[in-house]
């Protein structure tokens, strides 16, 4: 597996990425009103290209993704449906710490999803609070969760 940065050229892979996991590994804790509506957010693309974004790719083949916004929020966290529980997400979100570590973070966060919950607490992170998110009036269960870099 090689992690790299995101390119332009990767949008249209990540985006089928982004709205086929979601549809199919979320779906057992969230309604299909939901999934349709979380998985065409719209300017989701703008997060790729505005914030630290790592690519996981197998055979030149992406896999994964995450981006990072400057503060330490990770915003987006995926690993293609068919490569779920095989070290990509850790492996993304270890590149990720190092590089939050390089601009001098402290501290990173997140807003998982139920389904992301446990993953991102196996990698240290703490829930703070579990919160109701709103997306187009439909609400969302999601887990605000830090950790710390030192």
């Amino acid at each position: 597996m090689i992690i790299r940065s995101y390119a332009k050229a990767d949008a249209d892979m990540l985006l089928n990425l982004f709205q086929q996991t979601i549809k199919t590994v979320n779906r057992e804790h969230y309604s299909t009103e939901q999934l349709d509506i979380w998985s065409d957010q719209a300017g989701w693309i703008n997060r790729l290209e505005h914030n630290v974004t790592l690519v996981a790719t197998i055979q030149s083949y992406i896999v994964g993704f995450i981006t990072m916004k400057d503060d330490g929020l990770i915003d987006l966290l995926y690993t293609h449906k068919n490569f779920q529980r095989q070290g990509i997400a850790s492996a993304l979100l270890k590149a990720i710490e190092a590089r939050a570590y390089t601009l001098g973070l402290t501290a990173l966060q997140t807003e998982a999803s139920i389904t992301a919950e446990p993953f991102f607490e196996a990698q240290g992170f703490r829930i703070v609070k579990k919160q109701q998110k709103k997306v187009q009036e439909i609400a969302f269960t999601n887990y605000y969760m830090t950790k710390s870099l030192i």
